[in-house]
């Protein structure tokens, strides 16, 4: 991995680097880091690679899973420090409770993961060239769905989470994937116990009252107006 820093004193404007500390809790006695300008306004940027134990002095920083990550900065004017801090994260997410529901027509994937984290959704109707959806917003509990299927074929997916550290998991069941089988939409019935208020002379039920009730389940439909 690596640890990218990025210092912002205007003081510093036109000096050719700046220079702070990084440190773990695996490695306190830290590292001297240079960071180069990024412009001319006092801005510096670098960034350092991280490795695993044991500590060796070779430039890294050497970091375990759940470390605390310090970067500081001796700031002249003025004078004190400027800490920024981090938590090491090495393992990626566990993912569980993976399952396919049918909802009007289309396949909804879910999972959890025990972190927050992103999802995607490889699938594939002959196990071999596979498509991706993917929803970007972290989260623990996952839901992508799958629309345009191919009724009574049958697909192979699995699901991927990473999270915000760039850990990664990928569950495809041991290899084999999972499966389901594209259903067509079940018959919805609907059940209207709409009365006119009370002075009302309409004779007909007002065509929202369907209509609304449907926007609701998600599914497409026409309205006909038969006169």
């Amino acid at each position: 991995g690596i640890v990218e820093l990025k210092l912002i004193d205007f003081d510093l404007a036109s000096q050719p680097d700046a220079e702070v500390i990084l440190r773990s809790d695996s490695q306190p006695e830290g590292l001297t880091v240079t960071l180069q300008p990024s412009g001319s306004s006092g801005v510096f940027t670098g960034a350092v690679d991280t490795a695993a134990l044991p500590v060796a002095d070779d430039g890294r920083l050497h970091i375990k899973h759940g470390d605390l990550i310090e970067a500081r900065y001796e700031d002249a004017s003025p004078a004190a420090p400027a800490i920024a801090r981090a938590r090491a994260d090495l393992q990626p997410p566990v993912v569980a409770g993976v399952a396919s529901t049918n909802r009007f027509g289309k396949e909804v994937i879910t999972w959890t993961t025990d972190e927050t984290a992103n999802a995607v959704v490889l699938y594939s109707s002959d196990g071999v060239s596979f498509a991706a959806l993917t929803n970007l917003i972290p989260s623990t509990a996952h839901e992508v769905t799958i629309e345009g299927l191919t009724l009574s074929q049958t697909y192979y997916y699995a699901v991927v989470s990473a999270d915000d550290a760039g850990n990664v998991t990928t569950n495809d069941n041991g290899g084999a994937f999972f499966t389901f089988v594209a259903r067509p939409a079940a018959t919805v019935l609907l059940v209207n116990a709409y009365t006119h208020s009370e002075g009302s002379e309409a004779q007909m039920i007002p065509v929202t009252e369907y209509t609304a009730a449907l926007d609701r389940t998600g599914i497409s439909y026409e309205v006909w107006d038969v006169a």
